[in-house]
């Protein structure tokens, strides 16, 4: 399996500024070169079946996010007794 990392382009006008939680704008024209940059290197018909079916696609065999969500354990639900050695 292969995983691609993808960082956003550098927002526009982000001197000095945490942006880190803050919706900022970036430069179209670097937007634009990212997506097709990962438009040539990922698989069309593997972006196709992950966007036709985000939580049960599972990438490279692996577990699909749907499986995820069901093990999450809501916070609160689990009694701290239970962690016991």
């Amino acid at each position: 399996m292969e995983i691609y990392l993808i960082r956003h382009p550098r927002p526009l006008r982000s001197e000095g500024l945490c942006y880190g939680r803050s919706e900022v704008a970036v430069d179209p024209d670097a937007l634009a070169a990212v997506v097709a940059s990962v438009r040539s290197r990922v698989p069309r018909e593997e972006l196709d079946a992950w966007a036709s079916d985000v939580r049960a696609y599972r990438a490279g065999g692996g577990h699909g996010r749907g499986l995820e969500l069901a093990r999450d354990v809501p916070f609160g639900s689990v009694h701290r007794s239970d962690f016991r050695p």
